[in-house]
This record gives structure tokens, sequence and C-alpha cells, in this order.
């Protein structure tokens, strides 16, 4: 049987970065990585890169990021996503483009989408994905 693959939310990369992390989240992201379980898309890797503070900081992630697999975004992944955005919203759902295209990833790799936002809860029944969801860990 295969392992199982994750493909890592920036929702919950940032959540388990931060200098005041939130425990579970950081813990459950350590023992994915050291399993080499973790996959991580251009996208939330631009995410992620583009908003950090210092050039040292920078780095450092750019270092540790580059240690993690990539979840290719070919052309069947970017057509996924469109379909899937567009049955969503004609469904009134609404999801971020950003993770839109994260769900679509995590469907055509058969990967369990780990995150910690409410949007991914919410659209829940209407992706073709599992979820880890942290997002009842985040503060009201």
């Amino acid at each position: 049987m295969a392992a199982e693959l994750y493909l890592v939310d920036t929702s919950a990369w940032i959540y388990a970065l931060r200098r005041d992390s939130i425990t579970r989240i950081r813990q459950r992201l350590d023992q994915l990585l050291q399993l080499n379980a973790v996959r991580i898309t251009p996208y939330v890797r631009l995410e992620l890169l583009t908003n950090v503070r210092t050039e040292e900081e920078f780095l450092r992630l750019e270092k540790g990021l580059g240690a993690v697999a990539e979840a290719t975004l070919n052309n069947e992944t970017w057509n996924l996503a469109c379909r899937l955005g567009f049955s969503l919203r004609s469904q009134g759902v609404s999801l971020a483009t950003p993770c839109v295209i994260s769900a679509a990833c995590a469907m055509h790799h058969q990967a369990i989408l780990l995150h910690a936002d409410n949007g991914y809860d919410l659209a829940a029944s209407h992706l073709q994905c599992a979820l880890e969801s942290y997002a009842y860990l985040l503060p009201a």
C-alpha cells in the first residue's frame, strides 16, 4: 500500500512557521515532514516566500521549502482547477482562487489536503479530496 501524501496549504504553513505557532499544526507538519509525506505547490511556495520580511528569513525559508517535494501544477491540474472553480461557483459555494488551485492539486495527486482555513471546511462536501482540517484551532 502506498504511503499517504499530504498537500499542505498556505494556511497550515503560516500557523506552523510563525513565532507564535499553533503547536498542534507545527507538530503535525514536523511529523509529516519526517515521513517525507509533505508536498507543496509552486503557488503555495510563492505565497510563503513573498510574505517574509527580511532577506535572512527569505533565504532560510527558501532552503527549508527546497527540501519539500513539489506537487506539480500541469495543464491537467489547471484544467481541473478551472472546472472545480466553475462547479463550486455554480453551486453557490465561494472558495478563494488559491484554495481552488490547492484543492484541484490535491485531487489530481490523490493527496490529503492539510489546512487551517474555514473555506475548505465550508466547501468540503463539494471537494473530491480528503481534508485534514486545523481551522478549529484558530482564534475566533
